[in-house]
């Protein structure tokens, strides 16, 4: 995949999105778009491939499973 274009889409409440953005930039991702949607971010963003995995298990102990994320 091209970098800079979306990878992951993700759903994640307003108490989470500090937490997950900084966990995004800490792992070279890089946000394409953001949106707030009455307190539920959803976010456009690329990561890279070899990154995902970890990002995906991070990501759900996180947010304790109350976000979403979707490789695309």
């Amino acid at each position: 995949m091209e970098r800079g274009l979306p990878n992951l889409a993700l759903r994640v409440p307003e108490n989470c999105i500090g937490g997950v953005l900084g966990e995004l930039n800490s792992r070279r991702g890089l946000i394409i778009e953001m949106k707030n949607n009455d307190g539920i971010f959803a976010v456009e963003a690329y990561l890279p491939i070899e990154e995902i995995p970890n990002y995906r298990e991070w990501f759900a102990n996180f947010t304790n499973g109350k976000s979403a994320i979707v490789t695309l």
